[in-house]
């Protein structure tokens, strides 16, 4: 369990949404962790988007759910450019 904004939750594995397919990045990391977090207060879970190249300042978007997403739920970021797989 961590903290987000001081709220005691819980982190799903993150998803890396990499931009590294596009011609124009320029790191590895460029792009978006994406994670599940549960908040116990409210019984429910967050969408998380972080850049991930920085995690020092706050998420780039929170989506709230109206449920809980399991904590061992994943999947996988399939990059896409005008409609095609990279």
């Amino acid at each position: 369990m961590t903290a987000f904004a001081g709220i005691p939750r819980e982190y799903t594995e993150g998803v890396l949404a990499p931009v590294v397919a596009h011609p124009q990045a320029q790191a590895e990391d460029e792009g978006r962790l994406v994670s599940y977090v549960y908040d116990p207060a409210r019984d429910a879970s967050d969408l998380i988007v972080d850049d991930a190249s920085n995690f020092s300042g706050p998420p780039q978007a929170v989506i709230a759910l109206p449920q809980r997403v399991p904590l061992g739920f994943h999947g996988c970021w399939i990059p896409m450019w005008d409609g095609r797989l990279a």
